[in-house]
């Protein structure tokens, strides 16, 4: 399978009224992105902690930046995307790209996640070997998938994003009792500033 080397992330504050339609309207435009706007990956799903708790955010995964371009042409092609453009009910707040760094992780595959946890920090070392020996401190205690990057384009941009999906809520409060009890994860908190820690729900 093509692996990933960039992911568009975009979220947006969405009236609760619009809520149920929009996520609908997400599930069959993800459908669309996979299927004909060549995305490889892509998982959508609501902010669930935080000063941006309740804003809906997806995660889309392209091999290049020409793959991006191609899918932002095609993305009024889609009657799910213009209707929550033209709704009136959804502000989109933060469309980013992020380049991905590889993680020699194994992605755990035939589970679903349910939630996952986002951290944005910044730091001058990409940190790839920490953030590796990390994830595998999360996988040993329940985490599904990995993907961890730096962001190219924002206001943030330079700064770095670490995603980890989970089946259950459980599971992310075992994989940092584990991570809390780690030197190495405690010396990387002692040497990057954090700027957020996020649960995400995901929805299928």
């Amino acid at each position: 399978m093509t692996e990933s080397k960039f992911m568009v992330v975009v979220a947006a504050i969405c009236d609760a009224s619009f809520r149920q339609e929009a996520l609908g309207n997400m599930s069959s435009f993800a459908s669309f992105l996979k299927g004909s706007a060549g995305a490889l990956t892509v998982r959508y799903g609501a902010i669930g902690t935080g000063p941006n708790a309740g804003n809906l955010i997806m995660f889309q995964g392209y091999e290049d930046m020409n793959a991006i371009e191609n899918s932002w042409d095609k993305h009024s092609d889609s009657a799910d995307y213009n209707n929550l453009m033209a709704s009136g009910k959804m502000r989109v707040v933060v469309r980013n790209i992020i380049r991905l760094h590889p993680l020699s992780i194994e992605d755990t595959t035939g589970v679903n996640p349910k939630y996952g946890v986002l951290i944005k920090f910044n730091s001058n070392d990409p940190m790839i070997d920490e953030v590796t020996k990390i994830g595998q401190v999360f996988k040993d205690n329940g985490a599904l998938t990995f993907r961890y990057g730096t962001l190219s384009t924002g206001s943030d941009a330079g700064h770095r994003v670490f995603g980890v999906t989970y089946p259950s809520m459980d599971s992310i409060e075992k994989a940092y009792d584990a991570a809390n009890a780690n030197p190495i994860y405690q010396k990387a908190l002692s040497t990057v500033d954090v700027d957020f820690r996020n649960i995400i729900r995901f929805y299928d």
